[in-house]
């Protein structure tokens, strides 16, 4: 199996550089070039909680708050927005940067409204997203300090500890697959640029041998409205063990069958996974994102 081949230089991979925080391995992401919005919600620091952040994009814009504390222990909150740059660097999706600010003296719970007064120039935050689950950030040039986003209300598993305590999310339920193929020319009014379809994400199996840790789901979706065919495939990500060494962990949706493309393999980096999205893509830049709808496997 291609994964299996693709998957013998992982060994290989240059060692990352020591900081704080979770920093999720990406093996092969430099043959990848489509960049994933960055998951909307609560981030943060999970090997040392306390202190996080909340992001939101909106058509390319961020605006984010940072929770933490002042030097007295007292709790603090920063506002910051801006631009979501893209780059072309390995391994690196979006880059920002912006001024943040405070609020004081405004309006108290059940109180008359106070206009609050802006607090500016507390520092300067630059963020560097990864993946669609991974950044990496630093206020004025201090320490390098990764975040992922927070896991809650569903079942996630550290699949491959200790190589990565990034945690897996449970995948099962209902989702909308949305194909883009802008890149490709010479597309037809009937084999659109962009295809959409409805799937069922179902749990296959585990494996933690002498040889690998891997985990599978299964996918069943009509893959167009013409004919009842159901396809089934896969979604499987593995890492391979050299004796007490775990590798970077890889992942692939198999076989996706496209009508008038025939079947499609996508990449799909570890951080590309998260609860309600993920991310995939072809070497030749097709994409494919997912989004989930529920988080059962009944009908919609």
């Amino acid at each position: 199996m291609k994964i299996i081949l693709t998957l013998l230089i992982l060994f290989s991979v240059t060692k990352e550089p020591v900081a704080q925080g979770l920093q999720v391995p990406c093996l092969d992401c430099d043959k990848y070039e489509r960049n994933a919005i960055p998951k909307t919600g609560y981030w943060g620091n999970i090997q040392r909680p306390g202190a996080g952040f909340n992001f939101e994009v909106q058509n390319g814009t961020l605006v984010g708050s940072h929770y933490a504390y002042d030097e007295n222990g007292n709790q603090i909150w920063y506002l910051f927005s801006g631009p979501l740059v893209s780059s072309d660097e390995t391994n690196l999706m979006w880059t920002f940067e912006a001024e943040m600010q405070r609020f004081a003296n405004g309006q108290c719970v059940n109180c008359e409204y106070t206009a609050p007064e802006l607090i500016p120039n507390q520092g300067n935050i630059k963020i560097n997203f990864h993946q669609m689950g991974s950044a990496s950030y630093t206020v004025d040039n201090g320490e390098r300090i990764f975040i992922v986003p927070f896991l809650f209300g569903i079942d996630g598993t550290n699949v491959f500890s200790p190589r990565t305590d990034y945690q897996f999310p449970d995948l099962v339920g209902r989702w909308v697959f949305v194909v883009d193929q802008t890149l490709f020319e010479n597309q037809t009014s009937f084999y659109s640029d962009r295809i959409s379809f409805v799937g069922t994400i179902r749990f296959r199996d585990r494996i933690n041998d002498d040889q690998k840790i891997q985990i599978t789901y299964d996918f069943t979706y009509e893959a167009t409205p013409f004919d009842d065919v159901v396809f089934a495939n896969t979604i499987i990500c593995t890492a391979l063990k050299n004796g007490t060494e775990i590798g970077a962990p890889e992942c692939f949706i198999e076989d996706v069958f496209l009508l008038g493309f025939g079947l499609r393999d996508y990449f799909l980096p570890i951080g590309n996974i998260t609860e309600d999205r993920f991310f995939a893509e072809t070497t030749d830049g097709e994409i494919l994102e997912a989004f989930r709808t529920k988080y059962t496997t009944e009908p919609l």
